[in-house]
């Protein structure tokens, strides 16, 4: 149970960081499309 209970944890972790981290990138995509622009290397504008 131990166990089982740490990898719960450590995967709730990993989708917690995941989730920020997708928040924290479409924050930044509303903020500067022009710099994730060059980035990918495909502007629609």
């Amino acid at each position: 149970m131990a166990r089982r209970s740490a990898r719960t944890r450590v995967a709730w972790a990993l989708f917690g960081f995941a989730l920020l981290l997708v928040v924290l990138l479409g924050l930044a995509t509303m903020s500067m499309p022009t710099f994730w622009c060059s980035l990918i290397g495909s502007c629609n504008q």
